[in-house]
């Protein structure tokens, strides 16, 4: 009896751990804590995609990205794509990860220009430069 009571208190004591996404993980390991959003807060709209000089941009290509370190991005209206994200403003970097797991060609080196973010990185040997344009929630519903 004294190992029921035991057994019982423990199953009513013990509550499911929530997961963590890697920007939680991050924060509460390094002690990241700014109360200033980053600049890659925000809705970003992609310009231009070069793969070495070839231009493969893709059309109504955008990207969410929430203070709260989650992502979401898609095509036009369509969403395709979420996950979480840590950008290092010491080493001007942008590690974003998927419920898949970490990207697996790692971070993007970041740089910002007024409303104007680029993403660089070496994928399979080839230059990646993304171009993005920040916008607001209101500019991209009307299509500006």
């Amino acid at each position: 009896m004294k190992y029921l009571l035991i057994l019982l208190l423990s199953v009513i004591l013990i509550r499911p751990c929530n997961a963590q996404n890697v920007s939680q993980i991050v924060n509460e390991k390094t002690g990241n804590i700014s109360f200033t959003p980053p600049p890659i807060t925000g809705l970003w709209v992609i310009e231009k995609v070069l793969v070495n000089d070839k231009n493969l941009s893709p059309t109504a290509k955008w990207i969410l990205f929430e203070a709260d370190g989650t992502y979401t991005s898609g095509n036009g209206w369509l969403q395709n794509d979420l996950g979480s994200w840590v950008y290092d403003d010491q080493q001007n970097t942008l590690l974003q990860s998927t419920e898949a797991g970490i990207d697996p060609y790692g971070p993007f080196n970041i740089s910002f220009q007024g409303e104007k973010m680029t993403l660089q990185r070496i994928e399979e040997e080839n230059k990646v430069n993304i171009s993005l344009v920040k916008v607001s929630k209101n500019q991209w519903r009307l299509g500006t």
